[in-house]
């Protein structure tokens, strides 16, 4: 997927929809970084992630039972070894950045803000919903036939459910705060944010700031 090239408050912004765990999305950021040249790189991940991805040893790491699931069904689609978590796109971001001395900015919730989003929009009903569609999908699998339909699959998925699917907007919200402000300070700025998440990005971007912040 080629990265999309817009403009933010005079900046070339870089947007790349990036699909989880897709190892061939390491070569597409590869590529997309040394085309944009980019001033900065922001990824669609919390600020202490990126330090994460930074520290990573590469031994195995806990899945959530949402992500085993994923990482199962991405794996029919391009064999066991087409997956890895941590997401590719965001290791191989942060590791070009740190090699060309550009700065990596995270821009979703911190662990802190996302621990309350989700505190205040979720049920415990909501919560049960989810656990109970997670191990039906367990049993039926999904009908996505590519990476691209699997991503969208399972959040739409997710998102059938209203506490889950504000946390996902609160999300895109504080990704498109953040992505302004770091197109404020650099110039060009390459962004890899995860495909289901990009349409709402895009749209609060191009909204005033002042439209973006009401519709929270």
């Amino acid at each position: 997927m080629e990265p999309e090239r817009l403009t933010v408050d005079g900046t070339t912004l870089h947007m790349l929809a990036s699909v989880k765990g897709l190892v061939t999305e390491g070569d597409t950021v590869r590529e997309a970084f040394a085309a944009a040249e980019p001033a900065a790189v922001a990824l669609g991940v919390s600020p202490g992630e990126v330090e994460g991805l930074r520290e990573w040893d590469g031994e195995p790491y806990d899945l959530s039972g949402w992500d085993e699931l994923y990482g199962l069904a991405l794996a029919l689609l391009v064999d066991d070894d087409g997956v890895r978590l941590p997401p590719p796109a965001f290791r191989v971001a942060v590791e070009a950045a740190d090699a060309a001395g550009v700065p990596v900015e995270g821009l979703d919730l911190d662990e802190e803000a996302f621990t309350t989003t989700y505190t205040e929009q979720v049920s415990t009903w909501q919560w049960f919903r989810y656990d109970r569609l997670q191990k039906r999908l367990r049993k039926r699998g999904f009908v996505a036939e590519t990476p691209e339909e699997l991503a969208l699959e399972v959040d739409n998925r997710v998102c059938t459910f209203k506490g889950y699917a504000a946390v996902e907007r609160a999300r895109e919200a504080e990704m498109a705060r953040r992505l302004r402000e770091v197109c404020a300070a650099h110039d060009p700025v390459l962004a890899i944010i995860e495909l289901p998440r990009v349409p709402g990005v895009l749209e609060r971007l191009q909204q005033s700031p002042e439209a973006a912040d009401d519709a929270l």
